[in-house]
């Protein structure tokens, strides 16, 4: 609220000269912290949204059921992703063994034929040499 001086200058300074900033500044936080009936229902709003919020963490607790829960999640999918690898590794194995089969039967004639060749020509070798 400004005044006019004596001197005809408008200033609050001149009502009260050792009010200073600091002072306002301090009273104002006074008003804001004093007890009033709205002050205490913002309280109590406050303590209303910190109950929510906890009722809210409760039930998120209860539906995952905490810490215990989440190991036996990672625990099954760690089951699961092992049960996938086996399956995926045991696949391959059949694969392998199909692949190994099928090359050996276009593989074992031709061994044989180059084994009897061999073996033939060898004991013909023999035969020729002995007396």
């Amino acid at each position: 609220m400004m005044h006019k001086t004596v001197n005809g200058t408008d200033s609050d300074d001149d009502e009260n000269p050792s009010f200073t900033l600091k002072d306002w500044e301090e009273e104002e936080q006074d008003k804001e912290y004093m007890h009033t009936p709205e002050t205490d229902k913002y309280d109590d709003e406050n303590k209303m949204y910190e109950a929510e919020d906890d009722d809210v963490i409760k039930e998120l607790r209860s539906e995952c059921g905490g810490s215990a829960t989440s190991n036996k999640l990672r625990e099954e999918a760690q089951a699961e992703n092992q049960e996938f690898l086996n399956q995926v590794d045991s696949t391959m194995k059949a694969i392998f063994k199909e692949h190994v089969q099928a090359k050996i039967t276009k593989i074992v004639p031709q061994i044989e034929k180059y084994v009897i060749e061999t073996l033939g020509a060898e004991v013909l070798v023999r035969s020729t040499n002995q007396p």
